[in-house]
């Protein structure tokens, strides 16, 4: 699990919250930038926060479900909240 917050400060130079990762990924996932974040309005104005969540999947029955199901799953969660 990864989370992007407000509550972690900003990356000034790309105006997006900075993250903190929970466990381990199997994958780098693109963090989503708002188009009112502080970095393009040049003042206060929204910004992204974003949970990147994966699930690692098994099969309760081996074999054919293997080929059928993706070994992971990825689910985000995104909100705005107003900037700095």
């Amino acid at each position: 699990m990864r989370i992007c917050t407000l509550d972690q400060s900003m990356n000034g130079s790309s105006g997006k919250p900075n993250c903190t990762a929970y466990g381990s990924l199997s994958t780098t996932y693109t963090q989503y930038e708002d188009p009112e974040s502080p970095r393009i309005t040049g003042s206060g104005g929204l910004v992204l926060n974003q949970v990147d969540i994966e699930y690692q999947v098994s099969p309760l029955i081996p074999g054919l479900f293997n080929l059928i199901t993706p070994p992971n799953l990825h689910k985000v969660v995104v909100m705005r909240a107003f900037g700095p």
